[in-house]
């Protein structure tokens, strides 16, 4: 099991490949954008609390098995077992990775990082 802790949420990941969350969802409302913690560090689709770990259905709804998790203070991120990353949370300042300043209320794959995989495949083997 490993776990991690942004400012108002934490993230585990459990031995068979789950992810789990639990605390502050973020605010709602028209002046959300105001708040430190607007929107959806938990992925659970929404802005509800959860005071107790509650499962990020996501993964296992699209049979995926995460691997390493890690968690900024607004924002989470999971490694799947085919070393694809997703975020989720408060996307401010371009935290998520995805070239915008939007959240995502639920896991996204991050599509620049999978770019790079592609751009890089084989570079350990070539000569500088």
């Amino acid at each position: 099991m490993d776990v991690a802790v942004g400012d108002y949420h934490t993230i585990a990941l459990t031995e068979d490949g789950n992810v789990w969350t639990w605390g502050y969802g973020g605010k709602k409302g028209m002046f959300s954008w105001m708040y430190r913690q607007d929107v959806g560090a938990l992925g659970h689709g929404g802005h509800e609390p959860h005071f107790v770990p509650h499962k990020v259905s996501f993964f296992e709804e699209n049979g995926i098995k995460i691997k390493s998790i890690t968690s900024g203070n607004y924002h989470c991120n999971a490694i799947d077992e085919e070393d694809r990353l997703y975020s989720w949370g408060r996307g401010l300042y371009g935290v998520l990775g995805d070239g915008s300043n939007s959240p995502n209320l639920s896991p996204k794959l991050n599509e620049s990082m999978e770019a790079i995989k592609a751009e890089t495949e084989g570079f350990e083997n070539k000569i500088v």
